[in-house]
This record gives C-alpha cells, structure tokens and sequence, in this order.
C-alpha cells in the first residue's frame, strides 16, 4: 500500500484543511466573546488548546472512518477510485469551500467595514496599572515629549515644548482624540515600547522626535507610528536657521503631514499654527517657565515665575505667557508659600492682561477660568466660574485640565455627580495625572468610598516622581480615613515643608497632643487646647484678637460658643459666606462644617435665611445612614444635624458608630452642640470609650516620637494598587 496515495484517498489532507479553517473560525469567535461578555483572560487560551488536542484526533478518525451514503463506516483499504471515498471527497471539498468563504467574510469585514467608537462620556484611556488597559477608538494620538540631541543636552524644556506646541494644534482637529500633556510626558527618559505607551494611553498612534539645537542652526525630526504594527507611517527631518517664524511654520508642516496620514486623503486644509510671539528669547524663557512651574515645588513654582516675567518682558504681547505667569503665581500660594496678599493680586494682573490681548485662546481660557475660582474675599459666581470652564472646552474639546478644573470646582460645590462625569472626561484624555488621581481620591472620600480615597493617592505614587504634593494627598486621605497614627508616620517623612507641619498639627489636636500642635501652630493648638479645658471664655478672646480671614474667625467664635460674636462678624463679611446663601463659591472653607456652624448661629439670632439653610441641609442629610459611613467628620456632621434637628436619640446612634469604628474626633467632645447630652448616661459612657480610642493612638505616636525610626516612611511600603473611577 502507498502511503501517500491512502491518505489521500481516505481524505486525511482534506479533513485537515477544514479543521484548520474552522478552527481560526472558532478562534476568532472564542476572542470576541471574551471581549464582548467580560469572560475571563484564560478563556480565548483554553478554546486553542482544546482545537490543538482535537487536531489529530481529527487526523485519526479521519484515517479510521470515511462518509458513505450509507453513514459513517470504518475505512478499508481500497482503490483510489473507489465511489464510497469520492462521495467523502465530495463533501470535504464542499466543507472546505464553505468554510474558506466564510474566513474571506471576517477578513474583509474587519478591513472593510466601520469600527465602533466609544460613547463621548465612555473612559477610552485607561491605564495598565488602573484597570487592565484598553485600546483606542477611532483615530487617536499621544505626541511624545521629544528628545533632547542637542551638544550640551540642555535644551529639554525646549523639546518638550516643541511637543506641546504639536499637541496643542492637533488637539484642535475635529475627530482626533489627542492623549494630555501630562499623560504622554510622563513616559519621557523611561524605556517602555511604542505599543505599551500607547495601552497606557489609549491611543493608536504615536508621534516622537528629536530636536538638536547648535547655535543658531535647528534640526527638528518628527515621525508617525502605528502603534499596533510598529510601523513607520511617516518621517520627516528639518533643518532650518533658529528662528521663531521657522519653529511655527516647522509645527504647521508636521501637523499637516500627520492628518494628511490620519485621514487618508490628499487634500487636507493646511493647519496653520498661531504665532504666540515673534521673539525665540520669549518663546524659549516661557517653555522654561511653564517647565518648570508644573513641577509644584518651591524652587519648580519660584524658577518658573523668574523664566515667565523675563517672557512677557521680552514681548509684552505675549497672550499664553501672561496666562501662564497667572497660573504660576496662583499655584505659588499653595506650592511655593507665597502669601495670598501677594500672589492673587499679581495673578489677577497677568491674567487679565492675557484675556486682553487673546480672548479666544483656548489656552488662555483655561487659564482664565482657574483663575475666577481663586477670587477671594469677593467669591465669583459659580455660573461664571463654570461658563469660563465650558468655553475652555469648546476652544479644545481635549483640554484635560479644562474638565480637570470643571470638575474640582463642582467637586467644591458639593455636586458630587457632575464632578465624577467631568473627572472622568479628564481621565480618558490624562489617565497618568497625579493631580488627578489626587482629585479622584478627594471625590471618593467625600462620597463615601473611603478604601476608593486610599487606594487613589496611592496610586498617584505609580503615577511619577514622588513629590511632597502626592504624599500629602495621601496623608490627608489617611486622616480622612480616621488612620491617624499613619497619617503622623507619613507627614514626619516631610515635616520640612510647611503644609506639612500645619497638617501634623490637626494630627496632635486630633489626640489632645496640644503642646505639640502648639509649636507648630501657636494660635490654632492654643484655642483648641482651651476648648478642651472647657475655657471658652479664653478661647473667645483669643480667636476675636486673631487675624484670620473671616469664615475661620466664625467658625472658631460659635465653637467657642460666642453665637452673638459670630453673627457679627458675618453680618460685617456677608460676601466671605455667599457660597453657603447663594449660587457663589469660595475656597476659604467650603464643606458642610460651615454651613452647619452657619445655620445654628442664624437660628440663634432670629435670621429668616436661617430657613433656606435649613431646607439645603435637609435635603443633604436625607436618606443618611450610620452603617453606610465610614467616614469620622462625615459621621460628627450627621450627629449635629440629628442635634439641631432635635433627634438626640439619633445623634447618639451617629456617635456610636464613630467608637465602634475606633475612630478619634475631638470636635465631639469640644462642639457646644453636644452638650445637651451630657446629662445622659449613654453618652457619659460613649464619651469614656472614645477618650480610650484617643489614649491608644495617642501612646502609639508618643513611643514613636521617643524612639524614632531611621526612616518614618518610604513610598516604597506602599503596595501597588489598582484603583476604580469613582
């Protein structure tokens, strides 16, 4: 017997290539439902190991058994000629036929026919780290900070702006989703491929360069790639004298070659980018400055400054450069210790010099609109705060920091929902923002989540440089958690720096460590450590005689419990509190404290607006529930309402839940409002169990004070995490 000619005539080829056929079929079919029903990653594996077993199985029975008329018979050795094996030949050749039109179909409808793109308020981008990474839909693009060739290798601010500039014009081109600044810069100096910054980014392709600047000669090279294939979709290299008009009209090319290629047409409108100045001094101090600012440090935020006044000095026409100089001096005052009396009137000046000169700009509006939240004493209109936002998004409907700031503004509002959707508008375009992730962690705390609160600045960490910005985000989220004690171990690790210290000292006043707090914060550890020696008096004198801003100096008078002082100081700074009376904001004190403080001091004084903040908190604290709250402040809020509600019976059930979660709040034991309990007994005795849950914690950093360790933290004890959009 021939082999050949057997296998051939019991059809053992034949089967084979229908198995091969069907099994890609079954393949691909196994892949998408994996996708389309959330099965598990091993589940596209195991269908391809079951095919790879069951091929020579197939072989096999091909070779035993053979299709007649009569059925399925056992193979005999026969003739290649005989009828039974062409009736089987037939029908493989059929199968085989069939199954190669069908394998033509999925080819040529996954060339031919249009993908799916994701809803507009869909999170397209999600990282890795954060949620298993994704791919983009449509046409999408990260443009890469490019690298620094130059001889002295000093000229990487200078590269990451030419960068930002592509960014931004393409930003700019409808149907294009273009990754943020900070997401796609945050790969710079790193050794990750093309196709994992792209996963990270949720994006399909990928612009990278190079610039090398040698005196007076420029060379810019720029080229495409298709993030999927690896491929080289388009290069290009210039070489041009240094010149500002040269620098643009190098952008306007790239710009347009890239959409040429994205769009696959000949004919696409020449992009022309707008010359911000005429002056490579200027435009080189204020890609230096903006650098350098971003970085949120001391020495980032005062060298930034430096490098933008020389900016608007060397061309006082310069739009975004006055924007971002008001921007910088905004962020002084938190990152730089700049005192508010000196940083909001400068940033107002640049500001409003920028929406002079360039009203339309989009990144001037951005600008303009975080500027009008900064207004105080003389709070802005929440409406226009929020208009300012919009119209930075309709300027560029992929400006990330525009959602960012819409949404941190609702988040100050109190409207929790809307503040999600834009954060999460911000995250599809900036997955990798470590102010962001600070944000998320702010907004799941506040809403209730707080394992989502810890889980979020910790993964700021993941995220970059670790910077004292991100291990205060996490300090404060430990503190709103109730974890003092790892609160305290993580701000000792940066106690140099002065937000710091002040938040160490909430710590100790937290514990009744008040000679501590004391030293950090005289007047704040001094009128506490009164109110807990029952001193109110005392404590009154002292915060009437203080200099601190108006909602501060209100809320320390009727905690002492001076409601006739309090009202007075409202009645002379009504402006300070239209955040909690009207459509306004403020950012001097914007959480509930303030409104609960508020409309018990205008009850007590007869004040008919007494009633309209009655009715908004009412509608806050509806549907409460102590088991659902497992925040410390949030649970002390909800025993006040309960208390100016008259349910003291309630009250206690909120305070409960505080010590059974062996949480410490000394406001509890301080706020005037409580003592209509003391005459109970079971509060007699809540009170003695959170005294002891306070006594613990308060043991536990004492030892640690009297022995400190070699290092009172590292990022590196905190495990990688994989947060969830709120």
């Amino acid at each position: 017997m021939n082999l050949w000619k057997e296998l051939r005539r019991r059809n053992v080829f034949r089967v084979a290539g229908v198995y091969a056929v069907v099994g890609w079929l079954l393949m691909q079919v196994a892949i998408a439902l994996e996708s389309s029903l959330s099965l598990p990653d091993w589940f596209d594996g195991v269908v391809v190991s079951l095919l790879l077993i069951g091929f020579p199985v197939a072989v096999l029975l091909a070779w035993a058994f053979e299709m007649t008329p009569d059925g399925v018979q056992r193979t005999e050795v026969g003739a290649a000629g005989d009828s039974t094996a062409g009736y089987a030949a037939r029908k493989l050749d059929v199968a085989l036929v069939v199954s190669l039109l069908l394998l033509g179909a999925v080819v040529l409808g996954d060339r031919v026919l249009p993908r799916a793109e994701a809803p507009p308020n869909a999170v397209v981008a999600e990282t890795s780290a954060a949620q298993g990474g994704s791919s983009a839909a449509g046409d999408s693009i990260a443009v890469l900070p490019f690298e620094d060739f130059s001889p002295s290798a000093d000229q990487g601010y200078f590269a990451s702006g030419i960068a930002e500039e592509l960014l931004n014009v393409l930003a700019k081109v409808d149907g294009l989703r273009v990754a943020s600044r900070t997401s796609a810069f945050s790969f710079a100096g790193k050794d990750v491929s093309v196709s994992e910054i792209a996963k990270a980014l949720g994006v399909d392709k990928v612009l990278e360069g190079s610039i090398r600047k040698a005196g007076s000669t420029l060379r810019i090279t720029a080229q495409l790639i298709d993030a999927s294939t690896d491929v080289h979709l388009w290069s290009e290299t210039y070489d041009r004298p240094l010149s500002a008009e040269n620098i643009f009209e190098i952008q306007d090319e790239i710009a347009t070659a890239i959409v040429a290629e994205l769009q696959h047409q000949i004919d696409v409108p020449v992009i022309s980018v707008p010359r911000p100045t005429q002056s490579t001094e200027a435009y080189d101090a204020y890609l230096k400055g903006k650098e350098l600012s971003l970085l949120r440090t001391v020495e980032g935020v005062d060298q930034g400054i430096t490098e933008l006044l020389r900016a608007v000095t060397l061309d006082p026409e310069f739009a975004v450069a006055h924007a971002t100089l008001g921007f910088a001096y905004s962020l002084a005052r938190y990152y730089a210790n700049m005192p508010e009396t000196s940083s909001l009137p400068r940033s107002s000046l640049f500001m409003q010099r920028a929406q002079a000169l360039a009203p339309e700009n989009g990144e001037v509006l951005s600008y303009y609109a975080w500027w009008l939240t900064e207004q105080v004493p003389e709070p802005v209109p929440f409406k226009q705060a929020v208009d300012g936002f919009n119209a930075a998004i309709a300027a560029n409907p992929n400006n990330a920091e525009a959602y960012r700031g819409l949404g941190f503004l609702q988040f100050n509002h109190g409207q929790y929902e809307q503040a999600r959707l834009a954060y999460r508008k911000a995250y599809a375009l900036n997955p990798l923002s470590q102010v962001l992730a600070a944000n998320l962690s702010g907004l799941a705390s506040d809403m209730g989540d707080e394992q989502g609160s810890l889980e979020w600045s910790r993964y700021a960490f993941q995220l970059g440089t670790v910077t004292e910005f991100t291990i205060q985000s996490y300090a404060w989220s430990l503190f709103s958690a109730g974890k003092l004690v790892e609160a305290h171990r993580v701000l000792k690790a940066v106690e140099s720096h002065f937000s710091s210290r002040l938040a160490l000292a909430w710590v100790y006043t937290e514990l009744g460590m008040f000679d501590l707090a004391r030293r950090i914060d005289p007047g704040y550890g001094e009128f506490m450590q009164l109110m807990y020696l029952g001193e109110r008096a005392q404590a009154t004198q002292l915060i009437e005689a203080s200099d601190e801003p108006p909602t501060i100096r209100f809320i320390g008078l009727a905690l002492a419990g001076a409601t006739s002082q309090a009202y007075a100081v409202f009645l002379e700074n009504e402006s300070a509190f239209h955040a909690e009376l009207d459509e306004f904001i403020t950012w001097d004190l914007t959480s509930s404290d303030l409104e609960l403080t508020l409309y018990r001091v205008l009850s007590s004084q007869g004040d008919s607006r007494a009633m309209e903040l009655r009715e908004r908190l009412t509608r806050k604290h509806a549907g409460e529930r102590p088991e659902d709250v497992t925040n410390p402040s949030r649970l002390v809020l909800n025993a006040r309402w309960a208390l100016l509600s008259g349910e003291a019976d309630r009250a206690m059930v909120w305070l409960q839940r505080l010590v059974d979660l062996e949480f410490s709040n000394i406001t509890a034991l301080l706020d005037p409002e409580f003592d209509v309990l003391k005459s109970r007994g079971d509060y007699a005795a809540w009170r003695q169990r959170l005294e002891a849950v306070i006594a613990d914690k308060r043991a536990l950093i004492e030892q640690a004070l009297e022995h400190p360790p070699e290092q009172w933290w590292s990022p590196d004890d905190v495990e990688p995490v994989k947060p969830t959009l709120p």
